[in-house]
């Protein structure tokens, strides 16, 4: 036998199964878990690797040994790591087989966690869907609320608007009963007291003539004055009433835009409701009842200015549309009835010079020359006016003579 290769290839062999022996060892450690799987993997193909090393080795060793003794220890060496080789394989084989299981139950878990999260975000949308419907919701109904709101008291300022109306209708109506109810000055203011003074004495001369007996003259004086004037109150009240009654009630007129009814519209309101009325928010909600139709439409924005600046813009404004006593104005036959701010004159000829045109609406449509009544130099005397107005004066049109 050599014993220096023998001894070598002993060495050469002692090393591998020591290899071997230690990735065994780590193998054992790492299959512990079946999460080390693709480590696991790796370990037992290196101990495959090695063990292969280590039978070559084996056999090397048996070819360079003659002596029967250590050639059987080797051999039941050998056959100790094989059967440990075996049954790690089993063992192996039993491990793969779990840890493929673990994966699919692993694989089913991240499909169940999947579906779970598909679920919940399916339900998540679910909610934030109704979240805004709700939102939605209560936005239209606080805005439903406030209309509503609005509404309630636009028609309570409308009630209390028209009661206040009324008791001002009353206390109008109260002062014109008051003024005709006087006692005049020639007949009544006179006969009053004595016509009184005489029904007092009759009547106290019958209910108390034991009394007046039993008093001294200057009782029986004071007791007639104070009787009388007692007396002449209550003449007075029933003479009131009588006369109150036999006066008709004044009668206030209405204006629907009609030009030639604006001056007596005017002054009856005016005489009726202005002269009695110094609250301007009255006088303009009165205005506004008596006007119907355009001339209502004219005004009625009034109310939302001051009411001092209301009334006085809402009889402005009358004035400017309906009251044409002071325009002396003679129709020259140019009109922008068809489209606004494009005269014509009334054949449809067109107009070949340019001349500013005062108006200060646009339903001022008809052109007037006019004199000063309106206020405006006389270099710029065209002016819109209402086609609607009273009849004014007008020139016409003639050809010229032939020379």
């Amino acid at each position: 036998m050599e014993t220096a290769k023998f001894t070598s290839a002993k060495k050469s062999r002692s090393a591998l199964l020591a290899q071997l022996t230690k990735i065994n060892n780590e193998l054992e450690r790492q299959m512990v878990s079946t999460e080390n799987a693709e480590k696991v993997k790796h370990l037992y193909k290196n101990l495959c690797d090695r063990y292969e090393q280590f039978k070559n080795a084996h056999f090397h060793c048996l070819e360079l040994c003659d002596d029967p003794s250590i050639i059987e220890l080797l051999e039941t060496n050998y056959s100790s790591q094989q059967k440990n080789l075996t049954e790690f394989n089993e063992h192996y084989s039993e491990w793969q087989k779990q840890s493929l299981q673990s994966g699919q139950d692993d694989n089913i878990s991240t499909i169940s966690r999947t579906g779970t999260a598909r679920s919940s975000r399916a339900q998540l949308q679910n909610a934030k869907a109704k979240r805004l419907i709700a939102e939605h919701k209560l936005r239209t109904l606080k805005v439903k609320q406030k209309i509503e709101q609005e509404q309630r008291e636009l028609e309570n300022k409308r009630q209390l608007l028209e009661q206040e109306s009324e008791l001002e209708e009353a206390r109008i109506e109260e002062s014109v009963w008051q003024e005709d109810i006087e006692c005049p000055d020639n007949n009544g203011g006179r006969n009053c007291p004595e016509v009184a003074r005489d029904v007092s004495v009759s009547v106290s001369g019958q209910d108390s003539a034991e009394t007046v007996i039993s008093h001294d003259e200057s009782n029986d004086k004071l007791e007639d004055l104070t009787s009388t004037n007692i007396d002449t109150a209550f003449y007075r009240l029933a003479f009131t009433l009588q006369e109150g009654f036999n006066v008709p009630k004044p009668e206030l007129l209405t204006f629907n835009g009609r030009v030639t009814d604006y001056c007596k519209f005017i002054k009856n309101f005016e005489t009726n409701v202005e002269e009695k009325i110094s609250d301007s928010r009255l006088r303009l909600s009165y205005l506004i009842q008596y006007c119907v139709g355009e001339a209502k439409s004219c005004i009625e924005d009034c109310v939302l200015l001051d009411p001092d600046d209301g009334y006085r813009r809402a009889r402005k404004n009358l004035q400017t549309r309906y009251d044409y006593d002071d325009f002396d104005g003679v129709w020259i036959g140019l009109n922008d009835i068809a489209k606004e701010g494009e005269f014509v004159w009334s054949n449809g000829g067109s107009v070949l010079f340019d001349k500013p045109v005062n108006y200060n609406t646009v339903d001022a449509d008809c052109v007037y020359f006019y004199n000063y009544g309106l206020g405006y130099s006389i270099s710029n005397n065209w002016y819109a006016a209402y086609c609607n107005g009273p009849t004014f004066n007008y020139v016409y049109e003639r050809g010229l003579a032939a020379k």
